[in-house]
């Protein structure tokens, strides 16, 4: 869905509590003025309700101009834009002489949970090997998790009730895939530490222009000297394996791999997406 980090399924919502995707009122506070990146007179400011309608436009215009983005109807855009109006944890960038929208930055503030996290993959895992099962069983051959996710929609009632009958007769064996993973390894070794998920988003007409890094990094270098007073232990972010911009970015400020969801394995099908961990 973004031109920059990006997740199909947010970190948190996969890692920590989703009751906790808010920032602190401290992180609030560290963005309420405007931050100058110093670059092609581009600002930061915190978000606020006169955005709506640039947000809108951009998201629509931005899920169709990047093949690894999700689609977005104006109603999907317009329903984005209004819940990052209600997060503490957005900026959006605009260029200070022209007054032009460029994009904007967001944050989703959590508390890891080595058992959520777990809870998590074992049901994804156990309803990815069951719709495998539950294809060929019926002679139906799939290239693709996507060609997949097709015809189980297509036999949704019939799959579901296979699934509640015979899904115990899956959970040992994917929970013994599951727990050799690496995300299951890093959610037990921060357990109960809070993190934030960072994306940011781009018009396309402000792509390539070194606005997107310039402007994570400026927030990378605040939250670095301030990560007492938000409470914080490190920034993730999830980026879909197609994004090369943005995982040379994630590599070139110091990010970390810490799982893979790309099309290499099992785990990669379902979300095609690479997981990069900062420490701070």
């Amino acid at each position: 869905m973004t031109s920059g980090l990006s997740s199909a399924t947010p970190v948190y919502q996969i890692m920590g509590s989703k009751e906790q995707d808010l920032a602190p009122s401290t992180l609030k506070k560290l963005f309420s003025q405007h931050i100058d990146i110093d670059y092609e007179n581009v600002v930061l400011r915190p978000v606020s309700k006169r955005d709506e309608a640039d947000i809108v436009k951009a998201l629509s215009a931005l899920s169709k101009d990047y093949p690894y983005n999700e689609v977005m109807d104006e109603k999907s855009a317009t329903d984005t834009a209004h819940s990052l109006l209600l997060s503490e944890g957005v900026l959006t960038l605009y260029d200070s002489k022209d007054v032009q929208f460029v994009g904007f930055i967001g944050f989703h503030y959590f508390q890891v949970s080595q058992e959520q996290c777990a809870e998590y993959f074992l049901e994804e895992m156990t309803q990815y090997q069951m719709g495998k099962k539950f294809s060929e069983e019926r002679g139906v051959k799939t290239s693709s998790f996507e060609d997949l996710s097709d015809y189980i929609l297509q036999e949704q009632e019939v799959f579901l009730k296979h699934y509640d009958d015979n899904k115990k007769d899956y959970e040992e064996e994917i929970e013994m895939k599951w727990w050799a993973q690496d995300l299951y390894g890093f959610s037990q070794k921060h357990n109960q530490e809070f993190m934030l998920e960072v994306s940011y988003y781009l018009h396309p007409n402000y792509t390539r222009k070194g606005i997107g890094p310039a402007a994570v990094s400026r927030v990378i270098d605040i939250l670095k000297k301030n990560k007492k007073e938000v409470g914080i232990v490190g920034i993730v972010a999830g980026i879909h394996h197609k994004n090369t911009p943005s995982l040379k970015l994630c590599k070139r400020l110091k990010f970390s791999p810490m799982h893979t969801f790309g099309g290499e394995n099992d785990v990669g099908e379902i979300y095609d997406n690479r997981e990069m961990f900062l420490s701070l």
